[in-house]
């Protein structure tokens, strides 16, 4: 099973860092880059013409073609910090 199956969805901080604990842990960064990813940003408006005011015109095209060959890494990596993750934090 992936490790993403053992990640508990808390209703409160409480639950999250869990009875008795005296710490909690997180990460905030978006890991879950999917092929989809990238041209759901590009369908909001601000995004899109954020990224281009930035990197000229084509920039949402360009970086859709620049990741893509990228996302089974960008899994293997995600799976391996949410494995890594757990590790140390339950």
């Amino acid at each position: 099973a992936s490790a993403w199956a053992r990640v508990p969805i808390a209703a409160g901080f409480g639950q999250c860092i869990g009875p008795g604990r005296q710490n909690a842990w997180g990460i905030q960064f978006h890991v879950e880059l999917e092929p989809a990813t990238i041209p759901e940003w590009g369908n909001v408006p601000a995004y899109a013409e954020a990224l281009e005011a930035t990197l000229g015109p084509g920039a949402m095209a360009g970086m859709e073609s620049d990741a893509e060959p990228h996302f089974s890494g960008f899994r293997r990596n995600a799976e391996r910090l949410l494995a890594n993750f757990l590790a140390v934090a339950t």
